[in-house]
């Protein structure tokens, strides 16, 4: 485990924050949803597709055996047949080594793997879910086993990533600039409320670069990537303002603005009036 072969990052334990066998339910196929925690989940019957927002070619689809990883914040759907017994090991976890992790050959929130290649990887997620089938609750030394086999798990992966290139891991996509304008602003409706989104944030998710998804939006649209993200947020902030349950600071946090004085700022030079008045 050579620090030429593992980032530095990768020596921290991972914290398991949720873990469980999951019957998917409508829930999951219906609705975009995320969490701030990065999941593996371990498909064990049925078939499962993770779709992200917006682009209905960049699927990853996985049968029993396989292993999908989600990296956290990223907004996605479940697709699957009710019918067909979609079950799973889901673990939910923190860990500092993620971001070196799912950069690792591409820069994608999602990595595929199949465990049918790498059975001391499946042989680990079967211990982990034989005590998951226990209920048996993790406290003190058993807390250091579960995240030290999650340990091994990561850093077999991300060895079988570093051999292999993780060549099936990744879609192969290729866009007309009015289909990635479309998926470009539903990544941005899916995710203007965190502060910090960006053109490259979302040219990473869709596998574009930042030049390509900046003439997307020149060529197709009258407007750039801040412009629309702005309206977008200002859109959103409108309709909390008129519900009338949150306060001007709150609806700047919860609307992706960075401080209450710039939402203010922002939003008078669009409207006329400060977010206080329009009310």
């Amino acid at each position: 485990m050579s620090q030429e072969h593992f980032p530095e990052k990768f020596s921290a334990l991972p914290e398991i924050c949720y873990s469980s066998v999951v019957d998917f339910n409508l829930r999951h196929r219906n609705e975009w949803h995320n969490t701030k925690r990065s999941d593996l989940i371990y498909v064990i019957s049925g078939s499962l597709t993770i779709v992200l927002p917006g682009v209905s070619e960049l699927q990853y689809h996985a049968n029993p055996g396989d292993i999908l990883m989600m990296k956290g914040n990223q907004a996605h759907k479940d697709i699957f047949q009710t019918n067909k017994g979609l079950k799973a090991l889901i673990v939910s976890y923190l860990w500092m080594g993620d971001d070196d992790f799912f950069a690792a050959i591409s820069n994608s929130p999602v990595r595929k793997f199949n465990t049918n290649e790498a059975r001391e990887v499946r042989w680990q997620l079967e211990r982990m879910r034989e005590t998951v089938n226990k209920k048996t609750l993790l406290h003190d030394n058993n807390d250091l086993l579960a995240n030290s086999r999650l340990h091994t798990i990561l850093l077999l992966l991300y060895d079988i990533m570093r051999h292999s290139g993780n060549e099936n891991s990744e879609p192969v996509l290729t866009y007309k600039p009015e289909e990635l304008l479309r998926a470009a602003e539903n990544y941005i409706i899916c995710n203007y409320a965190s502060a910090t989104l960006s053109r490259a944030e979302v040219a990473a998710a869709l596998n574009v670069s930042v030049p390509t998804l900046s003439r997307a939006f020149e060529k197709c649209s009258g407007y750039t990537f801040l412009e629309y993200l702005t309206q977008i947020r200002l859109d959103n902030a409108i309709t909390l303002l008129q519900d009338g349950s949150y306060r001007v600071n709150e609806i700047a946090q919860l609307c992706g603005f960075s401080d209450a004085g710039y939402f203010a700022r922002v939003f008078k030079k669009a409207y006329g009036k400060t977010p206080g008045k329009y009310r």
